[in-house]
């Protein structure tokens, strides 16, 4: 959902949380969209989708 975020996170302990509707839509041919940028060398160790919570009916 376009409510939801994701976490990626490197090799290096750098975590991103990036809101799933902000990352555009691609078509089956293209070569899709860069979320993080890695140093040399580092790898992604992790991606977590973190459903939303709506916090008033949470509280």
């Amino acid at each position: 959902r376009a409510d939801d975020d994701i976490f990626v996170i490197s090799s290096e302990g750098v975590i991103i949380r990036q809101p799933v509707g902000d990352i555009s839509r691609q078509k089956r041919e293209s070569t899709g969209v860069r979320v993080m940028n890695l140093e040399s060398g580092a790898e992604l160790s992790a991606v977590a989708l973190v459903p939303y919570e709506d916090e008033e009916a949470s509280g």
